[in-house]
């Protein structure tokens, strides 16, 4: 897809989309605890998180630290995304993809999928709460030479403009060629939760990774 035919999708886009989705329902946490084993007939207890960054952040005495996002969280970030990302990143303000059902959809396809890989971080709060505030996400994925280059396609034209625009950047160079890797880690999005906006919290996620 060229950037003139994403361009011409962008001007084609209904200004009347239909109504906005229902929200997400955070399920609670289900503790440390994460099941039993029919097998062994033990409990199975949640790894420990790795914690990649500690920070105080810019403004006050917040002490925040960055750590893989665990799965069990994993519906709780990507209900961050759906309410604050879709409605503040740029492009995704621009075309209003949280009005349109079916680009929401895949968009959150795409997320889970990456956060599926186990490679993502979230920022919360430096306490020792069993599950500590949120306070922002960034979805990584890791791609490499080994990846299926499909050209990718959509029916839906919000869909096809929206992730047109970032399949043709991504296109643009070969960063497996360009840095001599076989492997290198991508990103699906990054949101800080709007009370800790200004706090440099996205600068902090962006030096752990």
């Amino acid at each position: 897809m060229s950037l003139d035919e994403i361009s011409e999708l962008f001007a084609r886009l209904p200004r009347n989309p239909p109504s906005r989705p229902q929200s997400v329902q955070i399920p609670p946490r289900s503790g440390k605890v994460l099941g039993r084993s029919r097998k062994l007939g033990k409990e199975i207890l949640a790894m420990p998180t790795r914690v990649w960054r500690r920070f105080e952040a810019a403004r006050g005495s917040l002490k925040l630290r960055v750590e893989e996002l665990a799965a069990d969280r994993y519906d709780e970030a990507v209900a961050m995304l759906l309410k604050h990302f879709t409605a503040d990143e740029p492009p995704c303000k621009h075309i209003e993809v949280h009005k349109h059902p079916a680009a929401l959809a895949a968009l959150e396809r795409l997320w889970r999928g990456a956060l599926a890989q186990g490679v993502s971080v979230a920022c919360v709060v430096d306490d020792d709460a069993e599950a500590p505030e949120l306070v922002g996400v960034n979805v990584l994925a890791v791609a490499g030479r080994e990846d299926k280059d499909e050209v990718f396609q959509s029916d839906d034209p919000v869909w096809a403009a929206l992730y047109g625009a970032v399949d043709l950047v991504s296109r643009s160079v070969d960063i497996c060629q360009h840095f001599a890797v076989e492997r290198y880690l991508t990103a699906f999005g990054l949101v800080v939760a709007p009370q800790y906006r200004g706090m440099a919290v996205g600068k902090e996620i962006l030096l752990a990774r």
